[in-house]
Formats: structure tokens, C-alpha cells, sequence
């Protein structure tokens, strides 16, 4: 496997100079060449491959495939482009130098935010057995889920409603916050509380013995809530300094504070907490620092409003690990009667929650949103 990966390597230059045609060819709208490029170099890997395989080449046969696949795509493109691209000269590079440095900032901050997010599973697998990574990974993305099933599906219109407003006052963008808060924390704090009985639930009896890893989990969910907050906001490519700062700090809590209690203290579960902790801690002081220095006279406001928000996802979970006590646990764990109690308790504590904390910021952002939809419409 390692020698294949070297010999496919060098296909990834051949690939880079199809780059530039490539996307001389999207940018006059030649779709039908495109297509006919891409159909071309795998028909024609496909062709070579299996020909390669007949004679008897077996796996090498398929980094034939690449490459020809590669070639076949640079010379298409280089055809139907007319061969129109040209050497930048160095007079034009001088002349956009600001937009260069912005362009390979952006591109390393985008390579070291990446490193970054797979760095745990990489330390994890050498330091701990591969049944252990595979309890951590699979509740890792379980405890993502409320970020990656609410949040997302709510970024194209919270950024098209800050940019289309004048004002953007601190008021509209607390409302915000809280609302996207509110609406993830019944998956919140159903696997910080219960992620014990939810990871079985959904993936079976035989991953009973790692309920705690997505309980721990559930705390680096929320601080993958703030982080995106933090995106949407105040460190996106617009404010690249941030940016990279923000990620620069990324390296500080989820790289080396674990992997030195790791060191001291081979434990899975202490090393889980740390990092959960330490990035929802580090992403929620992120985001009060951004709302801080954009609107310094309303310090309080953005201090009152994300109290708010840490209120609404700690007293459901506090409350109910109280009254989980009176709890009787079945002797099978996947009873459906138990996990419906519990889905139950924790929706009337957070609906409770909200209403008494938020239910004025969320009735705001409700009409709001309403409101700007209707013009749009009119629009």
C-alpha cells in the first residue's frame, strides 16, 4: 500500500495543470466539453485498467488507471481551451500581491484547520487499541450531529439576513446566537445525559462498554455549535487574521494540552474530557472575544445574552442528572419505554428552560425572519 501511494502521487501534479483550463472552461460556461472531458478520462481509464488487468499487472493495473485518467483529462482540457492559458508574468503577480497573500493565507489556514480536526484520531490510534479509536470516532460523530443536522441547513440564511441587514446591532446578533442555541439543545443535552443509552440505541448492544465516550463527546458537540457560530460571525475568510488565529488556538486545545495529559495519564476517558472541555471553553471565549471587540460599548449585552445561552444547555443537564437518580434503569438497557422517559424529561426541562430564559430573543428572531421573508417575496 505504501509504494502505491507513492507511484500515485506524482498524478496529483499532472492533475494541478488541468486546474487552469479547467476552469477557463466553467468560466465561459462550456459544460458540454466538460462533461465530454470527464466521461472521456474515465471511459478511457476504465479501458486501459482492464486491459492492464487481463495481462496480468493485477493492483498496479489500477495505477495505470490514474494516470491515464489524469493525462486524458489534461489533454482534453488543453484541447477545448484552445490552449489559451498563459505563463503569469511577474509584473502581473506584483500587481495582485495583497490578493495573493490573502489567497495562500486562506489556503494554509485551511490546511492546518484540517490537520487539525483529524489530529486526535491520529494520536488516538497509536497511543490505544483500534476497538478503542473505533468507540471514540463512531460517538465523536454521533455527538456532532446536532451541529451538522440544525446548523447547517440555518448558515445560508443567517449569513444572507446579516448581509442584507444595515444595522447590524449586537441586539440581532444575540437573538440569533440564543435562537440557534435553544434549538440544539434538546440533542445536546440528550447525549451529554443519556449518550450512555443513546449509542447503543443507535448502533447496537455491542457498543454499550463506550456510552461514556459520547457523553464526554457531547461537550465537544457544543463546542462545534460555537465554533460555527464563530464562523458564521467573527472569524470567517473576510477577517482572515482572526481566522488564523482561531486556528493557531485550535492547536493549543485539541493537539497539545491532550496529547500532554495523555503522556501523564494514559487514560481515554480523562483524555476525551480534555479535549471536550477545553474546546467548548476555548471556542465560547472565541466568540465573546469577537462580539466583544466589534461592539465594546455593549459588553454587558453580549455578556448577559451568552450567560443566557450557557444557561439554557447547563440547568436542563444539571436538573436532570438530578432527577435521573429516581430513574430506574431496565435490566435491558434498549428498553423503549426508558428512552422515551428520558427524551421526554429532557424536552419539558429545555422547553422550560428556553421559555423562562429565552422566549423574548426567540420570539424576536421569529418575527424578524418573518418578516424578512415576506419582502423578499414582495421583492
Amino acid at each position: 500500500l505504501q509504494w502505491l501511494l507513492i507511484y500515485i502521487a506524482p498524478a496529483l501534479l499532472i492533475m494541478g495543470l488541468a486546474m487552469q483550463p479547467g476552469a477557463l472552461l466553467t468560466k465561459e460556461k462550456k459544460f458540454v466539453q466538460l462533461a465530454l472531458i470527464g466521461s472521456g478520462a474515465v471511459i478511457s481509464g476504465i479501458i486501459v485498467s482492464v486491459f492492464c488487468a487481463w495481462l496480468g499487472w493485477g493492483v498496479w493495473s489500477l495505477v495505470v488507471k490514474v494516470y491515464v485518467e489524469v493525462i486524458v483529462t489534461y489533454m482534453l482540457t488543453m484541447f477545448f481551451s484552445k490552449n489559451n492559458c498563459k505563463i503569469v508574468k511577474i509584473k502581473i503577480l506584483k500587481k495582485y500581491t495583497r490578493d495573493l497573500k490573502f489567497g495562500l493565507r486562506n489556503a494554509w489556514s485551511r490546511v492546518i484547520g484540517s490537520s487539525i480536526i483529524s489530529s486526535d484520531k491520529l494520536i488516538l490510534g497509536i497511543f490505544f487499541s483500534t476497538a478503542n479509536l473505533g468507540g471514540y470516532s463512531r460517538s465523536q460523530q454521533l455527538a456532532q450531529m446536532p451541529n451538522g443536522m440544525i446548523l447547517s441547513p440555518l448558515t445560508s440564511n443567517i449569513l444572507m439576513y446579516l448581509h442584507d441587514i444595515k444595522e447590524q446591532k449586537v441586539n440581532k446578533l444575540m437573538s440569533i446566537i440564543i435562537s440557534i442555541v435553544a434549538l440544539m439543545a434538546i440533542p445536546i443535552v440528550l447525549i451529554v445525559t443519556s449518550g450512555d443509552v443513546f449509542l447503543p440505541l443507535v448502533l447496537g448492544e455491542k457498543w454499550v462498554e463506550f456510552g461514556y465516550l459520547l457523553q464526554l463527546l457531547g461537550v465537544y458537540g457544543v463546542a462545534r455549535v460555537f465554533e460555527n457560530i464563530c464562523y458564521i460571525y467573527g472569524i470567517n475568510e473576510k477577517k482572515i487574521r482572526r481566522h488564523i488565529y482561531a486556528v493557531y488556538g485550535g492547536i493549543i486545545t485539541i493537539v497539545i494540552i491532550p496529547l500532554m495529559v495523555l503522556l501523564v495519564d494514559n487514560n481515554l476517558a480523562v483524555y476525551t474530557a480534555v479535549l471536550s472541555i477545553g474546546n467548548a471553553l476555548y471556542w465560547g471565549f472565541v466568540l465573546y472575544y469577537c462580539l466583544v471587540s466589534d461592539y465594546k460599548d455593549d459588553k454587558k449585552q453580549i455578556r448577559n445574552g451568552l450567560l443566557k445561552v450557557v444557561f439554557i444547555l447547563l440547568a436542563p443537564t444539571a436538573l436532570f442528572f438530578y432527577f435521573k437518580q429516581y430513574l430506574d434503569p431496565p435490566p435491558n438497557i434498549l428498553n423503549i419505554e426508558y428512552v422515551l422517559t428520558i427524551l421526554l424529561i429532557i424536552t419539558v426541562l429545555v422547553s422550560t428552560t428556553i421559555g423562562v430564559v429565552a422566549k423574548n430573543e426567540i420570539i424576536q428572531i421569529y418575527k424578524k425572519i418573518k418578516t424578512y421573508k415576506n419582502k423578499r417575496k414582495l421583492a
